[in-house]
């Protein structure tokens, strides 16, 4: 959703997988991972703010889609993380 790719598209090759190379990319490669239609808003604009909210909500990701099961987020912890990236953006305390 927020790459702008899918796990078919033809770069993934050889072993490389989305969920590889959103984790390799994190946090220092968010401007290469997200989808670049979400970086030309002009309110995100060179934002370090949105850069870290998506780099949070990545990280959820690659955590609640782990190979092994064991390794996973739970759902719980998945949706008070979110809530909580999100009252950060809308400046809830």
């Amino acid at each position: 959703m927020f790459t702008g790719m899918a796990p078919t598209d033809d770069m993934f090759i050889e072993g490389l997988t989305l969920h590889l190379l959103v984790e390799a990319g994190l946090p220092e490669k968010i401007p290469e991972i997200i989808d670049p239609e979400l970086l030309h808003n002009e309110l995100y604009d060179n934002d370090v703010g949105i850069l870290n909210c998506f780099a949070s909500v990545l990280g959820v990701g690659i955590s609640c889609s782990k190979d092994n099961p064991s390794e996973r987020m739970n759902m719980k912890n998945a949706a008070a993380k979110l809530h909580r990236i999100r009252e950060e953006i809308a400046g809830i305390p």
